[in-house]
Formats: structure tokens, C-alpha cells, sequence
């Protein structure tokens, strides 16, 4: 049966936002929660031109519960929806709290400025459904568009990671340097031509030179060469499960780590409890099965007994011409 949601809420700035979900930071909520952490980094903020009016962040409530989130921090990413894994939604409620939220964002935004939204799947598909109904209803002609991906979001934790290998012992894993930004920045065009939006080479170049920057990026280095970020000449060489495997003891506060190049000190930002990731391609899913992260259909945390992972998928609508 069907919960009443009472209550639809649009937070005027992200640290009150932060505030409502703060009690609902796991993996469900990682995306939402990441994409606007990100948004307010000072760098971020300048390169990517965000302001006030970029962000918009909604919750759906259940009486005094926070059911549903609905998060967008720039024109440069898809709208985010979030289900906090204490209130995981089952799809009649799902459909409920969505209806509520379809109401109110007109109110907020212009109907014809909603894209694309990146979410767990079920919640995206009624989402579209009712957007598209909703915004019919309105006398705005839209269509949704077919589905730019489904995939699978899934997580790792310091009781699903492997032992340490040999592998990480045989390349030096390290931050990317500012030297390194026009080579990743080709890396990065070959791998945006998988997604719906391609980068430019100026988005690029602008996107990994923020990104080293602000110590985000990791290379592997074969004989001085950047071997991964995975170039083409260098794979099939265990680079990729050895930059898999290196990020997640590091982030995880893995000891000992096993490989060399990880900067002195503890982590800036603390170790993380969950390393998320979203994976498409079955041979890919072998791959970080093999890092840790349980992607089967019946795979646990052997810590909490809590399912590692969820589908997920990436559509949009198009608005047509009057």
C-alpha cells in the first residue's frame, strides 16, 4: 500500500540540504551527495561556472522522513534521484513521492530546462513516465528518449577487498601532474565518445587540468609512460586491476598498501567506509569482481549482510518543437 508523502521541500542553499540528509549518507545516496560535494569545491566552482541558480535540490517527505531526493548542481550533469537506504523506496511508493515531486518542480524550474536524470532504474523510468505525463498534462510537447544506458552501481568495502598482490608491486601507481593534463585529456575525449554527452577537447583539456589539480587523478607510469587512465597500447596487462585494486586500499585506509607513489601522511578527506562505481560491460564486471566489489545476485557485505549492489540507468526527454 501506498504511503502518504506529505510534504515536498525545495532547500534554498546545499548546506541546508546537507543537513536533512546527512543521517542518509550511504551508498544509495552516494551519487547525490558526491555530485554536490563536488559543486561546492572552490575550483569546481570557477571552472564550471556554478552558481546559486545551478543547483537544485528538492526532498520528498514521508511525515518527518526524508523519502526522496532530487538533486541537479550543473548544467554540466544529469539530474540526480536518491532514495536513502533506510527509506528504500518499493515502487508503489516510489510512484507516489514521485508524483508529488513532479508537481512541485515546475514551480521551481523551468519544465523545459529537465534533460536527463541518472538514478537507480526503477526510479528513473517512473520518473520519466511521469514527467512526460505530467508535462503533457501542462501543454508542453515532449517525448522521453530511449534509455542512453543501464548499468550497475556498486560498492566495496574494506571486508570485500582482496588480499594484497603482486600486481599493485609491479607499476608505480601516483597523482597525475600537471604535465600529464594534455595526455589525459586525450584519454578523457576516448572515453566521454561512450557517453551521451562527448566532451570537446577545450572541456577536456579544462576538466583534467581542474582535476589534477585538486588531486584527483591517479596515473600508472610504465617505464615513464602514462600507462593507465588505461591507454590502448598498455592494456591487457593487469594495469586496470592494479589501479583498481591501489584506489581502493588507499581510499579504504588498507594496510599494508603494496604499492608505491601514494603521497605521505593520511588521507586529506579521511578513509571511506564504501568505493562506488557504476559498470555496463560484462567483461568490465569480471574485472571488479575480481577488486572486490560483489556484483552477484545474491552477494552480501560479509560485514553488515547489506546487498553491495544496484541497477541503475541514465535517460532523458526531449522537449519538441511548438
Amino acid at each position: 500500500m501506498a504511503t502518504g508523502f506529505s510534504r515536498v521541500v525545495g532547500f534554498s542553499n546545499p548546506y541546508e540540504f546537507l543537513e536533512a540528509v546527512k543521517s542518509s549518507d550511504d551508498s544509495l545516496m552516494n551519487l547525490s551527495l558526491g555530485a554536490l560535494m563536488d559543486s561546492m569545491d572552490e575550483q569546481q566552482i570557477r571552472v564550471r561556472n556554478i552558481t546559486e541558480d545551478s543547483r537544485t535540490l528538492v526532498g520528498v517527505y514521508d511525515g518527518d522522513v526524508l523519502a526522496l531526493t532530487l538533486v541537479k548542481v550543473a548544467s554540466d550533469f544529469p539530474w540526480v534521484l536518491g532514495s536513502p537506504r533506510d527509506r528504500e523506496l518499493v515502487r508503489p511508493n516510489a510512484k507516489a513521492a514521485i508524483s508529488r515531486l513532479v508537481s512541485f518542480l515546475p514551480m521551481v524550474v523551468d519544465p523545459k530546462s529537465f534533460d536527463n536524470v541518472l538514478s537507480p532504474d526503477f526510479l528513473v523510468d517512473a520518473f520519466i513516465d511521469a514527467w512526460v505525463s505530467g508535462m503533457t498534462a501542462r501543454g508542453l510537447r515532449i517525448e522521453a528518449l530511449p534509455t542512453f544506458f543501464r548499468s550497475k552501481a556498486s560498492f566495496a568495502t574494506l571486508a570485500t577487498l582482496p588480499p594484497s598482490s603482486l600486481v599493485l608491486s609491479k607499476y608505480r601507481i601516483e597523482l597525475a601532474s600537471p604535465d600529464d593534463v594534455e595526455t589525459l585529456a586525450h584519454l578523457f575525449l576516448d572515453f566521454s565518445r561512450s557517453s551521451p554527452n562527448t566532451a570537446s577537447t577545450w572541456e577536456a583539456r579544462t576538466k583534467m587540468d581542474m582535476s589534477v589539480r585538486s588531486g584527483e587523478i591517479w596515473v600508472c607510469r610504465e617505464q615513464g609512460e602514462i600507462a593507465g587512465y588505461i591507454a590502448t597500447d598498455h592494456r591487457r596487462k593487469g594495469i586496470a586491476e592494479a589501479m583498481t585494486v591501489a584506489m581502493m586500499r588507499y581510499f579504504l585506509g588498507a594496510q599494508p598498501l603494496g604499492f608505491d607513489g601514494t603521497p605521505y601522511g593520511p588521507l586529506v578527506k579521511g578513509a571511506k567506509e564504501e568505493i562506488c562505481l557504476n559498470v555496463a560491460e560484462e567483461h568490465v564486471k569480471r574485472l571488479y569482481k575480481k577488486c572486490g566489489f560483489l556484483l552477484g545476485e545474491s552477494d552480501r557485505d560479509p560485514a553488515t549482510g547489506k546487498k553491495l549492489w544496484f541497477a541503475s540507468a541514465f535517460r532523458g526527454v526531449k522537449v519538441l518543437e511548438d
